[in-house]
Protein backbone atom coordinates (compact mmCIF):
# COMPACT_ATOMS: atom_id res chain seq x y z
CA UNK A 1 0.00 0.00 0.00
CA UNK A 2 2.70 2.23 0.52
CA UNK A 3 4.19 1.44 -2.26
CA UNK A 4 1.17 2.49 -3.99
CA UNK A 5 1.03 5.51 -2.62
CA UNK A 6 4.16 6.60 -3.46
CA UNK A 7 4.23 5.98 -6.78
CA UNK A 8 1.07 7.66 -7.04
CA UNK A 9 2.33 11.10 -5.19
CA UNK A 10 4.99 10.94 -7.91
CA UNK A 11 2.34 10.49 -10.46
CA UNK A 12 0.60 13.89 -9.13
CA UNK A 13 4.46 15.61 -8.85
CA UNK A 14 4.52 14.61 -12.55
CA UNK A 15 1.01 16.46 -13.35
CA UNK A 16 1.83 19.35 -11.15
CA UNK A 17 4.87 19.86 -13.26
CA UNK A 18 3.52 19.61 -16.60
CA UNK A 19 0.28 22.04 -15.46
CA UNK A 20 3.35 24.72 -14.47
CA UNK A 21 4.61 24.34 -17.16
CA UNK A 22 1.48 24.70 -19.31
CA UNK A 23 0.80 27.86 -17.43
CA UNK A 24 4.35 28.98 -17.58
CA UNK A 25 4.07 28.86 -21.19
CA UNK A 26 0.63 30.31 -21.40
CA UNK A 27 -1.39 27.32 -22.41
CA UNK A 28 -3.68 27.38 -19.36
CA UNK A 29 -4.66 30.76 -17.49
CA UNK A 30 -6.71 32.74 -20.09
CA UNK A 31 -5.48 34.58 -22.63
CA UNK A 32 -4.87 38.17 -21.37
CA UNK A 33 -3.67 40.01 -24.98
CA UNK A 34 -5.83 42.85 -25.72
CA UNK A 35 -5.49 45.07 -29.00
CA UNK A 36 -3.35 48.33 -28.52
CA UNK A 37 -3.89 51.36 -30.18
CA UNK A 38 -2.05 55.54 -30.19
CA UNK A 39 -3.63 57.32 -27.10
CA UNK A 40 -5.56 60.18 -27.47
CA UNK A 41 -3.99 63.32 -26.36
CA UNK A 42 -5.93 65.80 -26.13
CA UNK A 43 -5.87 69.23 -24.30
CA UNK A 44 -9.47 69.43 -22.76
CA UNK A 45 -9.11 72.88 -21.79
CA UNK A 46 -12.30 74.41 -19.73
CA UNK A 47 -15.70 73.69 -20.67
CA UNK A 48 -17.50 76.28 -22.28
CA UNK A 49 -20.96 76.85 -24.17
CA UNK A 50 -21.78 75.90 -27.84
CA UNK A 51 -19.31 74.44 -30.09
CA UNK A 52 -16.43 74.26 -27.87
CA UNK A 53 -18.56 72.41 -25.24
CA UNK A 54 -18.45 69.36 -27.86
CA UNK A 55 -14.77 69.55 -28.36
CA UNK A 56 -14.59 69.26 -24.23
CA UNK A 57 -16.60 66.40 -24.06
CA UNK A 58 -15.27 64.63 -27.02
CA UNK A 59 -11.66 65.31 -25.73
CA UNK A 60 -12.60 63.89 -22.20
CA UNK A 61 -13.81 60.78 -23.79
CA UNK A 62 -11.10 60.60 -25.75
CA UNK A 63 -8.50 60.72 -22.41
CA UNK A 64 -10.90 58.56 -20.30
CA UNK A 65 -10.61 55.73 -23.06
CA UNK A 66 -7.05 56.33 -23.30
CA UNK A 67 -7.14 55.60 -19.23
CA UNK A 68 -8.79 52.70 -19.88
CA UNK A 69 -6.65 51.02 -21.86
CA UNK A 70 -3.41 51.90 -19.86
CA UNK A 71 -5.70 50.30 -17.14
CA UNK A 72 -6.57 47.45 -19.33
CA UNK A 73 -2.78 46.85 -20.31
CA UNK A 74 -1.49 47.44 -16.49
CA UNK A 75 -3.49 44.26 -15.93
CA UNK A 76 -2.37 42.35 -18.85
CA UNK A 77 1.06 42.71 -17.49
CA UNK A 78 -0.08 41.99 -14.02
CA UNK A 79 -2.21 38.53 -15.01
CA UNK A 80 0.72 37.71 -17.12
CA UNK A 81 3.21 38.07 -14.33
CA UNK A 82 0.41 35.83 -12.03
CA UNK A 83 0.33 32.89 -14.47
CA UNK A 84 4.39 33.05 -14.92
CA UNK A 85 4.77 32.89 -10.79
CA UNK A 86 2.39 30.65 -10.67
CA UNK A 87 3.77 28.65 -12.84
CA UNK A 88 7.01 28.42 -11.69
CA UNK A 89 5.25 27.58 -8.23
CA UNK A 90 3.49 24.66 -9.25
CA UNK A 91 6.40 23.59 -11.32
CA UNK A 92 8.64 23.83 -8.10
CA UNK A 93 5.96 22.38 -5.76
CA UNK A 94 5.87 19.28 -8.42
CA UNK A 95 9.46 18.61 -7.97
CA UNK A 96 9.13 18.58 -4.46
CA UNK A 97 6.66 16.12 -4.45
CA UNK A 98 8.83 13.85 -6.83
CA UNK A 99 11.78 14.52 -4.73
CA UNK A 100 9.53 13.43 -1.70
CA UNK A 101 7.39 10.44 -2.95
CA UNK A 102 10.39 9.55 -5.00
CA UNK A 103 12.79 9.04 -2.07
CA UNK A 104 10.24 7.35 0.15
CA UNK A 105 9.80 4.55 -2.46
CA UNK A 106 13.78 4.63 -3.37
CA UNK A 107 13.50 3.77 1.22
CA UNK A 108 11.10 1.28 0.68
CA UNK A 109 13.04 -1.11 -1.88
CA UNK A 110 16.14 -0.43 -0.04
CA UNK A 111 14.14 -1.24 3.04
CA UNK A 112 13.05 -4.75 1.17
CA UNK A 113 16.32 -5.82 -0.27
CA UNK A 114 18.16 -5.36 3.79
CA UNK A 115 15.45 -7.16 5.09
CA UNK A 116 15.46 -10.11 2.12
CA UNK A 117 19.40 -10.12 2.61
CA UNK A 118 19.04 -10.39 6.69
CA UNK A 119 16.35 -12.76 6.34
CA UNK A 120 19.48 -14.41 4.11
CA UNK A 121 21.69 -14.33 6.79
CA UNK A 122 19.42 -15.36 9.92
CA UNK A 123 18.39 -18.52 7.61
CA UNK A 124 22.29 -19.49 7.32
CA UNK A 125 23.05 -18.60 10.74
CA UNK A 126 20.60 -20.54 11.70
CA UNK A 127 21.86 -23.58 8.97
CA UNK A 128 25.01 -23.44 10.39
CA UNK A 129 24.34 -23.69 14.30
CA UNK A 130 22.34 -26.54 13.25
CA UNK A 131 24.63 -28.57 11.51
CA UNK A 132 27.53 -27.51 13.93
CA UNK A 133 25.31 -29.05 16.83
CA UNK A 134 23.62 -31.70 14.78
CA UNK A 135 24.75 -34.46 17.51
CA UNK A 136 23.39 -32.45 20.42
CA UNK A 137 19.82 -33.16 19.24
CA UNK A 138 20.63 -36.64 18.75
CA UNK A 139 19.55 -38.86 21.72
CA UNK A 140 22.77 -41.33 23.16
CA UNK A 141 21.73 -44.95 22.85
CA UNK A 142 21.05 -45.67 26.38
CA UNK A 143 22.54 -49.08 27.43
CA UNK A 144 20.25 -51.66 29.71
CA UNK A 145 22.99 -52.59 32.06
CA UNK A 146 22.73 -53.98 35.75
CA UNK A 147 23.35 -50.73 37.57
CA UNK A 148 24.22 -53.06 41.00
CA UNK A 149 27.04 -54.91 38.71
CA UNK A 150 29.12 -51.35 38.64
CA UNK A 151 28.25 -50.24 42.02
CA UNK A 152 31.24 -50.74 44.76
CA UNK A 153 30.72 -53.82 47.22
CA UNK A 154 31.65 -52.70 50.87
Amino acid sequence: MKKAFSVLGMGSGIAVVVLGFLMLFGVLGGNTSSATSSSYLYPSGYATFGADFYTYVSNNAAEAASASRVAANNLNTIAKTIRTGSGILLIGFGMMLLCLFGSRLGAMKDAEVNQAKLNDRIKDSVEQALESKKDLFVKPEVKEENIADELPTL
